[in-house]
């Protein structure tokens, strides 16, 4: 979990300095989701099969 924690903040840091500054376009933030997501996936998938 307290890793989860680290990745999370780590991915949550360039979302907030996306909101202050309004030079990201709307492709950049969907890109961003993107990968995000496919690394959610991947991490989720790795943690399932380190626990068996």
């Amino acid at each position: 979990m307290f890793y989860f924690f680290i990745i999370f903040i780590s991915f949550l840091r360039p979302f907030v300095s996306a909101q202050l500054s309004n030079d990201y376009t709307q492709e950049e933030f969907s890109s961003y989701i993107n990968v995000l997501i496919g690394f959610m996936v991947s991490f989720v998938i790795f943690v399932l099969v380190d626990k068996n």
